[in-house]
């Protein structure tokens, strides 16, 4: 599924750099890749935060219940 995505973020960014700047195929599927790939990391990085923030939150939860 990752690997759908990048391919699918790298197609998007190529277009668009394609449009906006004057460059060849392999410099714009280049530097779309990049972006792609930085999106990537961004997004796997969150949902790691977001669950080690739901497990956080179970920890003082239960720890708050049995102080009581």
């Amino acid at each position: 599924m990752l690997g759908t995505i990048i391919i699918r973020r790298e197609q998007f960014h190529s277009n668009i750099i394609g449009q906006a700047v004057i460059a060849r195929g392999k410099t714009a599927k280049r530097q779309a890749l990049v972006l792609g790939d930085s999106l990537a990391i961004i997004g796997i990085m969150l949902v790691l935060a977001a669950i080690v923030v739901l497990f956080a939150r179970k920890g003082q939860g239960g720890g708050a219940a049995a102080a009581h």
